[in-house]
């Protein structure tokens, strides 16, 4: 079974156990708390006993906004990771490939700066192969460059309405996954 186990001076869930027994329950609680049977939407920190029952505690507009700035964090890392359109079509933009791309951007440059001739076989987005000169090499730069800063853009835009927000309604209303650069 699993108890919410609540501080008899708050109230507040602090931790949840599974027992089976009641010797491994009291095992597990300690002095000052007492366990609650509990439903499994029940987790610590966001339920508390009011005496009689376990009531869901309504989250702080911090809390609520600091959650929503983890999602829109986790929304721009995926849109940074997802790709860009390039002059010679769509490439890959995870960490790796950025790596990739600006380690063979400084090389057309280099050879751009020497005069001497520059090509790369790359391989795009959609698993393709396409010949890359120095011009092209770090036209596609970039490209992935302009990418990760619209990513960016968008979200300190997101941002700023998070830390706008007033109330739980505002936070609702950041749309956190929409208006990200394809």
């Amino acid at each position: 079974m699993r108890y919410a186990v609540a501080d008899d001076t708050t109230g507040l869930v602090h931790s949840i156990v599974e027992a089976t027994t009641l010797e491994s329950l009291l095992l597990n609680v300690p002095e000052g708390s007492t366990p609650h049977p509990a439903s499994d939407a029940v987790e610590p920190e966001t339920w508390r006993w009011d005496g009689s029952a376990l009531v869901a505690i309504a989250p702080t507009i911090e809390a609520l906004r600091s959650a929503c700035w983890e999602a829109v964090k986790a929304r721009r890392q995926a849109a940074e990771d997802g790709g860009c359109a390039s002059p010679l079509g769509a490439v890959d933009t995870d960490q790796e490939s950025r790596l990739k791309v600006s380690g063979a951007v400084q090389m057309a440059m280099i050879a751009q700066a020497a005069n001497q001739p520059f090509t790369v076989d790359w391989t795009m987005h959609d698993d393709s192969v396409v010949k890359h000169d120095a011009a092209a090499m770090i036209a596609m730069g970039l490209a992935v460059g302009r990418h990760i800063a619209a990513c960016h853009a968008v979200a300190l835009a997101k941002r700023a309405a998070i830390d706008a927000a007033v109330n739980a309604a505002d936070i609702a209303a950041v749309e956190v996954d929409h208006g990200w650069p394809a």
